[in-house]
């Protein structure tokens, strides 16, 4: 029985205004897998690269978070390596993910594919 916290977020990801169509891809290949995430707002300060000024937007190229269910990833859920298509954009997970408490929402921080 999914809990509150999911319940929730899965109203948030089924909302054309905050839930967007993605495709994930083991390790960057093949036909990928549809799923919904819905993006982090960010700011330069938000972000790896804005915390170091111009020197880390160059080191680190601009960031951005997405948020989604791990049981819609296929798998063991995103690693890093693996790419994560939204609104016609590649992006690569960096970072490993970090799980809400309480919940099986993960926060997947990507960096710009090119």
């Amino acid at each position: 029985m999914p809990n509150v916290f999911d319940t929730a977020f899965g109203a948030i990801l089924g909302n054309p205004s905050f839930g967007r169509d993605a495709v994930y891809r083991i390790n960057g290949v093949g036909d990928g897998a549809g799923i919904r995430v819905v993006p982090v707002p960010q700011d330069d300060e938000d972000n790896l690269g804005g915390a170091f000024g111009d020197a880390g937007r160059a080191t680190f190229g601009r960031g951005r978070s997405f948020r989604a269910r791990l049981a819609d990833f296929p798998g063991n859920g995103p690693k890093t390596g693996d790419t994560i298509e939204v609104d016609g954009r590649l992006w690569v997970v960096r970072r490993s993910t970090e799980r809400w408490p309480l919940s099986s929402i993960w926060q997947i921080e990507c960096s710009p594919a090119s």
